[in-house]
């Protein structure tokens, strides 16, 4: 800091030489009016007066001298000597005679000892041969003489060098002495030779240079006493050390110093012919006059020293800045020191090559003795003459010092925000080579602190005076004359308080933009500190802001205040003063504007300023009370005139945050904020009221009920709608997520502290201790929900889940400290608040943009501003610089204000506007940055709701390890039989997944005769691998497949028929469609999606499947922008495809079409194309990806259900014939690439963000990782009335795939959901008749009625067939075969309509077709499908509605639960509907008895027959063939036994033999027992012929293991029934309904009508006098067969001997073997499990 009193330093110092050590000794205890000051005052020649004594005493303090550590330096180098070489050269050395001497002051920082064994300037200890440097120290009377003689060398001042050698070793020892300093230099202590270990290639003339250097250093030294003490750096830098940082300042080379020769330097500067600049010229020529003016003025003018002002005292060398940039083009090695200049005394100066001006220098490196003398013509040309030797020392750094333009260069740099740091570093980076080697910091300065110097320099620039007071005052009349001159209230800084320090600053533009704006605009108001340096008490800086007229623009600052006190009234007091202004302005009688809201951070301080200043000074009680009347409607006009107080919700959700973090765990505190940021976005009290009943209902439900699970639900529902509409959109919303099982998911790290401004006047943590209605609502809700979940605390409810949310102490502090002030700091007031509440006010109250980010809105983002941009994120000393500098920006600040508003009213609105990305500022800013993607595959989680998120938080869920269940203990290594890394690859990826392992492993041995050659050899290649990965495991060995068994099995492929072009990089692709493919098909494994292209129809609104396929991976395509697989299929699924016609409403209008999957299989395979095209980019491969955005709107499911992980992949690098394929796969939560027999651990962020680009991928296998079963276990619950599950369900999280998997496999008796239709089709074109069964299900909207499903079912009823024959495709008749009993019908629960039909709509009618009555069905059960992975069974009951207890299975009343709060909960309401109703009620049959009197008697079996059958057997190899049926002989073997009991296939082949030769030219037809299975359970698939084509249907019937035979004779309309065992327990009736109802239906498709079956139909069973019973458990079949043959031969029925039983048994046999015929075996017989031993 440079000195304030009107002293000159060098006087100064010098006076201070002249002192003894006495007097020295009295200036540290003197006072500064103490006559020692006037002694000094006399040796500078300066007045005794107070004046220049005080100058005197604050000069000494200023600097902070020690007079004890000047003395002691002076003492010690009293008994120093030092010698000089006697040859010393008169061009390089300062000769100083016998006769000459001078004073040095040598300050403490001095090294300490100058004795043996020390050095001085870079001369090192060497052993015993260290050449020392003594200095005889003597009592002389030639002090002035040898003052004079130092006073003619021109020096140059430097004032910054502090670049003595930090790396040299450098030290100057002292020894203590008693006497004054006087230090003699003669030619005698002048011989001595200074020796140095680092001037080995210096000549002598060097080594004489440096002796007179040494003294300039000494000097220097001397003077630097008169500086600050400074700690002495004892630091010892050891040779090694010295090497390593020479090579870091880039000082290359092996010799200790640098050098470069004065020749070539000369010769570059005479190449160069260097000009001056005119411009510099022009500088030049005005230095030269005011140097002769100046020089004039002194010679002339009667003035003492003292009296000149300070520009005429101070030299001016800018003229050196300059030079130096002329001379730096020839030397840029050395830094030099001007010694004299002179300019021409001509006063005529033209543009010749005469005289202008000269300058010398000398080099301030120790050892360089380089110096030059330039001359400077009139026409700019430079000359320089070079002399000396450039050698610089190795380590050793200079620089000029920083002077003139160039330090007010640097000074306003530092103003705009350049730290000193960054400021150097930015001057190094442009430092050339030359500077590097030769150590010449010109460009950067001596050091950092130079710069820190310069940048204090600028600050204290700033002020207008020492005094705070004085420099506040002259600012305030400096800013009046700048700021708005001339108006009623001109200038920025208005009002000053010294104690307590309170400053109000505002300006005319200030108070005019408030009182036009301010009554429509949303104003705010903050606080921020950290600006001022106040080590007693902390200034902050406060200010009032408006935001922009116009979206995007700045933020005003009406008015601020800095005060170092923080109270309410300081606020008020501030705001009283702008409103004084104000009405001077716009007079008194005017009313002061009221802002409509005004906005703030929740600081107590603020709000209570904001409703007395704006609110006619209420109290919080009043204003609380007031918000009451408004929202209830009953406010007055006075009320509704109120200005909005409103708390942001940065600052607010940060308490909560505090708050929460007391009460409940770290994993919970993000929901404790997610809970009250629901609060926050409700608009209206309704809304609140039921956020704040669900959330009492979470944290006081003790276990985890039915109306936790809802009330959770209900609050993730709103929180997704509360993200979808843009007025309640937050961060907070964002970023939690909740599921109905208490599992929380948090991407806010509630662990660290947030970087926010400094709140003021209090920690928020003040509640507001007041009784209003809020809080009475909110308690008297909190008690009844308390009373509500009383219930569950009954024994009943023990075995619930606890509830992991749990807290009472939460919800109390919630109560306690927020509730009772809801509206401050929620919604409720925002917006268009009259409009909601019934008013006729227009005004809309606009939000404060902290909804959509971390920060205050308006005012903390102008905080930023302040900080950032006004106050160059500098922390200032003073209260007075940061006044002066926004005294200097309000004026840009407002220009920039207005100019925006006008300039985009102007602009061209033709022109589009660049998107710009929204500014976001998360609320976490401590966070770790993610590492950004780099490579081909890129890592990103995916977005998930609220929901889905408490699961891993609190209850460790974690979906990704049901992943490693079934995984192989060790992967496969295969070995490369030559270019089959890609069979390696495929089955190492198959193998990855530990789901198909478990598959294919519970599947055991497949029957060779049962399924295709090609899944037979996959099957038996996967079963190998398996096996051998699980053997090596238990052995210790490693699981390596071996080229041998990779060649067998690619022969064996040959073989089945797989074709595959394995040079082709595609033939993965290819293996995969025609092996893969079939072989999971076969397993049942789901991996298949059916893509829909569908139709919404504008004018009936029904939506429309065009076309269907079914598609067995999911082709991701190349993009123009580098995206994530689920990004490229929602846009790939979104744009519009083509243009149809609607098929129901036919109109000519056409509408677009959209494509969608109707259902997420449990694996998903997806292709990639290797071939990057033009413009294009590689998908990036994600861990995870969500399918959500791509299903189809009719898919009902939850969560888990769209969401996959990545199992595994297969990557290529190279192309046809020369390319290799890897595969990557997870096991256990980590990444292996396998690489043929190599597995290698890799980091998943090098497969996911770092990958090598060469590798393409290929295919990826994704596989949803949840296991949890939602719908399967909900629909058999409601199938069966909630009995308990005894039969392996498939988990499913997908309502439509759980009734496709109901429908299918037929798990429920009675058809539950399809409605079948027989058709009937007679072709005329090839006459061949078709009979299809044809189903539907589906899951239908909800709406008012059922004609939409009524038409539907009509629809499908009519819908043409295709010829089985010819393909022609037509309709002769249909007949409803069943219809469903239960109906799934869903609504979104979105629409409050649909929501109301729960309560409206207890019955709904349909009627599928027209020759049938209408069918109705009665509401059974509603499921509310809740947020994640869970359902809620609601059934009407007589009071309102009940809910199951899974516990004991029944339904147990729910109190206090409206439908509006269900529709809430859930993402759909399925509503189940049941009808006890049939399609077919067949009437009474009467019966008769079957009379065989007319009948022939039937043949015995021959003895012979037991021979017979005994000699054709073994004519048979394994397999016989009887017409259509293949027996085994085992079968045959069975059938001969009398324990055995005979098979299907037996029956299914003789009915066979016995309908064929049926005499009398019958027509017989006999049934297959699976045909019947199905007509009597109502699963009848086929149809093959029609029964009105034959006289007699044969109808065998098997029923828990029990045969018997039903015969429909259609000649004589008689139905005839055979039971060996009539007391077996069968149903027996129902099963002949069914048949009578399989007639019915054959022929109302010939016919068109139903028959009469009372009338014209008879039912007859043998006569009881017949015995035909059987006398075993063995023989049923025995006795079907007999009495089948007998009734077709028209042979009387007879009882079976139980001791002939065995010869009936050989007569059937023999009856088979006769008609049989032999059957080759086609199956692989090279081919067994021989062959495939690893």
């Amino acid at each position: 800091m440079p000195l304030k009193a009107r002293i000159d330093e060098k006087a100064f110092q010098k006076a201070i030489q002249s002192l003894c050590i006495d007097e020295i000794a009295l200036l540290d205890c003197s006072k500064s009016t103490a006559d020692i000051w006037d002694h000094l005052c006399t040796l500078m020649g300066k007045a005794k007066n107070a004046q220049n004594r005080r100058a005197c005493y604050d000069a000494w303090k200023n600097k902070r001298f020690k007079s004890q550590d000047i003395n002691n330096t002076m003492l010690q180098l009293q008994e120093t000597q030092q010698c000089t070489n006697n040859t010393a050269n008169r061009h390089d050395v300062l000769e100083i005679d016998d006769t000459q001497r001078f004073d040095m002051i040598i300050p403490s920082n001095v090294p300490q000892q100058i004795s043996s064994g020390s050095t001085i300037n870079g001369f090192t200890e060497n052993n015993d041969k260290i050449k020392k440097i003594s200095i005889d120290v003597q009592q002389s009377n030639t002090e002035a003489a040898v003052r004079n003689n130092l006073n003619d060398v021109q020096l140059e001042p430097n004032e910054d060098d502090t670049s003595s050698n930090n790396i040299n070793n450098t030290s100057v020892a002292v020894s203590p002495t008693s006497s004054p300093l006087h230090l003699f230099m003669s030619p005698t202590s002048s011989s001595s030779v200074i020796n140095s270990p680092t001037s080995n290639d210096i000549d002598s003339t060097a080594k004489n240079s440096n002796n007179v250097n040494v003294v300039s250093r000494l000097f220097a030294l001397a003077k630097n006493a008169l500086g600050p003490t400074k700690t002495t750096d004892h630091t010892v830098i050891t040779d090694e050390y010295k090497n390593v940082l020479t090579f870091l300042q880039r000082q290359n080379g092996d010799s200790s110093t640098f050098g470069c020769d004065i020749d070539e330097i000369q010769q570059i500067e005479k190449a160069k012919a260097i000009v001056i600049s005119q411009n510099d010229m022009d500088k030049f020529k005005q230095f030269r006059e005011d140097y002769l003016q100046k020089k004039t003025q002194k010679n002339t003018t009667t003035d003492t020293f003292d009296d000149l002002n300070t520009r005429d005292k101070k030299r001016n060398l800018e003229w050196t800045i300059l030079l130096d940039r002329y001379i730096k083009q020839s030397n840029d090695y050395c830094v030099f020191v001007y010694e004299r200049h002179h300019f021409t005394n001509r006063t005529n100066i033209g543009n010749t090559d005469r005289f202008f001006m000269s300058a010398d220098a000398h080099c301030k490196f120790n050892l360089c003795t380089c110096e030059f003398h330039a001359i400077i013509s009139e026409n700019g040309r430079l000359e320089v003459d070079y002399s000396g030797k450039i050698v610089h020392k190795k380590g050793e750094c200079r620089a000029r010092p920083i002077r003139g333009s160039r330090r007010e260069e640097l000074q306003q740099f530092t103003m705009l925000g350049a730290t000193p740091g960054a400021l150097h570093l930015q001057q190094l980076k442009s430092m050339s080579t030359a500077n590097k080697e030769a150590g010449n910091r010109n460009v950067a300065g001596s050091s950092r602190s130079v710069i820190r110097k310069i940048s204090s320099e600028a600050n204290v620039k700033l002020r207008r005076d020492d005094d705070l007071d004085k420099s506040l005052r002259e600012l305030k009349v400096e800013q009046a004359k700048k700021i708005f001159p001339g108006e009623v209230i001109p200038g920025y800084l208005q009002e000053i308080s010294i104690d307590p320090l309170r400053l109000i600053c505002f300006t005319a533009g200030g108070i005019a933009a408030y009182h036009h704006f301010a009554s429509s605009m949303p104003l705010s108001w903050d606080a921020t500190g950290g600006i001022i340096i106040n080590y007693s008490k902390r200034i902050f800086y406060y200010e009032l802001t408006m935001s922009s007229l116009q979206k995007g623009g700045s933020s005003f600052p009406i008015t601020a205040m800095v005060s170092a006190s923080h109270g309410t009234m300081d606020i008020v007091h501030w705001m009283n003063c702008f409103i004084e202004k104000y009405k001077q302005v716009y007079g008194f009688s005017n009313q002061f504007p009221k802002p409509p809201i005004i906005h703030c951070d929740r600081a107590l301080v603020f709000l209570l300023a904001s409703i007395q200043v704006f609110n006619g000074d209420e109290t919080m009680d009043r204003y609380i009370e007031r918000c009451w009347r408004i929202i209830q409607r009953t406010a007055t006009k006075r009320d509704l005139e109120i200005t909005v107080v409103h708390a942001c919700l940065g600052h607010f959700m940060k308490n909560v945050k505090r708050n929460a973090s007391k009460v409940l765990g770290k994993k919970q505190v993000s929901l404790g904020m997610w809970f009250m940021a629901l609060l926050v976005n409700s608009n209206t009290l309704d809304e609140m009221v039921i956020v704040w009943r669900n959330i009492c209902i979470v944290l006081l439900s003790t276990n985890q009920n039915d109306q936790f699970k809802i009330s959770l639900s209900t609050l993730s529902k709103m929180a997704d709608q509360m993200n979808g509409d843009p007025e309640k959109t937050n961060f907070v919303l964002q970023g939690v997520s909740v599921t109905t099982k208490g599992q929380i998911s948090s991407n806010m790290n509630a662990d660290n502290n947030d970087d926010t401004t400094h709140d003021v006047g209090t920690d928020e943590d003040d509640p507001l201790y007041i009784e209003s209605s809020f809080k009475t609502l909110f308690i008297t809700i909190y008690q009844q929900c308390k009373d509500l979940l009383k219930i569950y605390d009954a024994s009943e409810w023990k075995d619930l889940p606890a509830n992991p949310l749990f807290s009472v102490a939460y919800l109390s502090r919630i109560l306690k400290l927020y509730m009772p002030t809801a509206p401050i700091w929620s919604n409720l007031l925002l917006r268009n608040f009259a409009q909601r509440y019934g008013y006729s006010l227009e005004s809309v109250i606009s939000p404060c943009s902290c909804h959509f980010g971390r920060t205050t809105g308006v005012s903390e983002s102008q905080m930023r501003v302040l900080k950032e941009a006004i106050l160059s994120k500098k922390i200032y000393t003073r209260v007075d610089e940061v006044i002066s500098k926004l005294g200097e920006t309000i004026e840009a600040v407002e220009i920039q204000f207005a100019d925006f508003i006008l300039i985009k009213k102007t602009k061209s609105r033709l022109l589009p506007a660049n998107k710009q990305k929204k500014i976001e500022e998360p609320w976490d800013k401590r966070k770790k940055t993610v590492k950004p993607a780099t490579g081909v595959y890129t890592s990103m989680k995916p977005s998930i709701n609220i929901m889905a998120m408490v699961n891993t938080r609190l209850l460790g869920r974690n979906d990704d390890a049901n992943l490693d269940i079934g995984q192989l203990p060790l992967f496969i290594r295969f070995e490369n039989a030559g270019n089959t890394c890609w069979f390696n690859s495929i089955f190492q990826m198959l193998l990855a997944s530990g789901h198909i392992v478990e598959t294919i492993r519970k599947f055991h041995i497949i029957d060779d005769d049962l399924v295709p050659c090609k899944v037979m050899i996959l099957s038996r290649i996967l079963n190998a691998f398996i096996s051998k990965s699980i053997n090596c495991h238990a052995d210790g060995r490693k699981a390596i497949i071996n080229k041998s068994f990779i060649k067998d099995q690619f022969g064996f492929l040959r073989w089945a028929g797989f074709n595959v072009e394995t040079y082709k990089q595609y033939c993965v692709f290819d293996f995969f469609q025609i092996a893969i493919v079939p072989m999971l098909s076969f397993y049942d494994i789901d991996f298949q999606y059916v893509l829909d292209k569908s139709m919404q129809c504008s004018s009936c609104k029904e939506i429309i499947s065009v076309t269907r396929q079914t598609w067995d991976c999911l082709l991701v395509n190349q993009s123009t922008n580098e995206e994530t697989i689920d990004s490229i299929m929602a846009n790939l699924f979104g744009p519009v495809l083509d243009m149809q016609l609607c098929l129901k409403c036919l109109k000519n209008d056409l509408h677009s079409t959209s494509m969608s999957i109707l259902n997420c299989p449990k694996h998903l395979f997806l292709r990639f194309d290797p071939l990057v095209t033009k413009n294009r980019k590689r998908p990036k491969l994600t861990a995870h990806v969500d399918f959500a955005k791509i299903l189809s709107n009719n898919v009902i499911y939850t969560r888990s259900y769209s969401r996959y992980t990545l199992q595994s992949f297969i990557v290529f690098n190279g192309t046809d014939n020369a390319g290799h394929y890897m595969t990557y796969a997870r096991s256990k939560q980590d990444w292996y690439r396998l690489n043929d027999t190599n597995t290698t651990l890799v980091e998943s962020s090098n497969i996911f963000e770092d990958q090598d680009e060469n590798y393409s991928v290929m295919m990826a296998h994704f596989t949803r990782p949840s296991e949890l079963d939602v719908f399967s276990s909900a629909l058999w619950n409601v199938f069966t009335n909630f009995s308990p599950i005894n039969v392996s369900l498939t988990p499913h999280l997908s309502l439509n795939d759980a009734a496709n998997y109901f429908a299918k496999h037929y798990l429920i008796e009675n058809n539950p959901l399809n409605l079948v239709v027989v058709k009937f089709f007679n072709c005329s074109i090839c006459k061949t008749e078709t009979f299809t069964i044809a189903r539907m299900h589906e899951i239908w909207e909800m709406k008012k009625d059922a004609l939409h499903v009524t038409y539907k079912m009509n629809s499908f009823m009519y819908e043409e067939i295709k010829c089985s024959s010819c393909n022609t495709s037509g309709l002769t008749n249909f007949v409803l075969y069943h219809i469903p009993r239960f109906l799934l019908l869903k609504t979104e629960s979105v629409d409050r309509d649909c929501i109301n039909l729960i309560d409206d709509i207890d019955q709904i009618r349909i009627r599928p077709s027209d020759t049938h009555l209408p069918f109705d069905y009665h509401a059974q059960t509603f499921l509310l499908v809740l947020e994640e992975d869970d359902v809620v069974y609601l059934r009407k009951t007589t009071n309102g509605y009940s809910s199951l207890n899974k516990t004991t299975g029944q339904f147990v009343e729910l109190r206090d639960l409206s439908i509006y709060e269900t529709g809430l909960a859930s993402r759909w309401t399925i509503f189940v509907y049941e009808t006890d109703e049939d399609v077919f009620y067949p009437s009474l049959i009467d019966k008769i008895t079957f009379d065989q009197s007319s009948l022939a008697e039937g043949m015995e079996p021959d003895i012979w027959t037991i021979d017979t059958v005994q000699d054709l057997l073994p004519t048979f190899t394994d397999i016989l063939k009887v017409g259509p049926i293949q027996i085994k002989k085992d079968d045959i073997k069975v059938l001969l036994d009398n324990d055995g009991n005979i098979n299907d296939l037996i029956i299914d082949a003789h009915l066979f033999i016995t309908a064929t030769k049926a005499p009398f030219h019958k027509r017989v037809l006999a049934l297959e027992t699976y045909t019947i299975s199905e007509i009597i359970e109502k699963k009848l698939k086929h149809i093959k012929k029609s029964w009105f084509d034959y006289d007699i249907i044969l109808c065998p019937i098997n029923q828990k293991r029990h045969w018997y035979l039903v015969i429909i004779d259609l000649e004589q309309n008689l139905i005839i029934q055979y039971d060996s065992l009539p007391t077996h327990d069968i149903p027996r009736r129902q099963n002949l309904q069914h048949l009578i109802h399989m007639i019915n239906i054959h022929h109302f498709l010939k016919t068109g009508t139903d028959i009469d079956f009372h009338d014209s139909w008879k039912l007859s069973e043998p006569s009881e006098d017949f015995d035909l019973y059987q006398n075993d458990q063995h023989s049923c079949g025995v006795h079907l067969l007999t009495q089948a043959k007998a009734y077709i031969n028209r042979e009387q029925h007879k009882p079976i001997p139980q001791d002939e039983l065995n010869l009936y048994r050989h007569q059937i046999a023999e009856d088979l073997l006769r008609k049989a015929e032999p059957i080759s075996d086609d199956s692989i017989s090279d081919v067994s499990i021989s062959h495939f031993h690893i």
